[in-house]
């Protein structure tokens, strides 16, 4: 697996991410399944009860060798929002290890099989809907003291 992508559009989603997946250390679900093809970059994220699946599909992503790989989402998102969000973010998979480089910044994070990573399957899509995005933002803030 080897793609570049912009700092900004991957911290974007990895934030998502990040937001979902368990923060309870030692356990698969604290992990974001990372997944790259042709021209799209899938991240999915679980925590046991809730899962996030993301596509990306932008001009600033290129795919040099698909694949899959899981790796940690706090750090990796911590990583990633700290680059410059002008750059272009690096990520390829080298002897077990996801290497991520921007700029003069190289890190490199302890990976899983993505075997061991555990989706919620969905058999079909109880409903499917569209939905106004600024709509939906200032419901959700209408409400969101009532989630606590």
């Amino acid at each position: 697996m080897k793609f570049s992508i912009n700092a900004s559009v991957f911290a974007s989603v990895l934030k998502q991410c990040a937001r979902v997946a368990s923060r309870k250390g030692g356990t698969a679900e604290t992990h974001v399944l990372i997944g790259v093809e042709a021209n799209e970059l899938t991240l999915i994220a679980q925590n046991g009860s809730q899962q996030i699946i993301r596509r990306v599909r932008t001009s600033s992503l290129v795919v040099e060798a698909q694949g899959h790989i899981c790796a940690a989402a706090q750090k990796m998102e911590q990583i990633v929002s700290a680059m410059p969000g002008d750059r272009d973010v690096k990520v390829s998979l080298s002897d077990e290890k996801l290497v991520i480089t921007c700029a003069r910044s190289r890190f490199s994070l302890a990976t899983m099989n993505v075997d061991s990573f555990p989706l919620i399957k969905v058999s079909t899509p109880v409903a499917e809907f569209k939905v106004n995005a600024a709509n939906l933002r200032d419901s959700g803030k209408s409400v969101a003291v009532c989630c606590a």
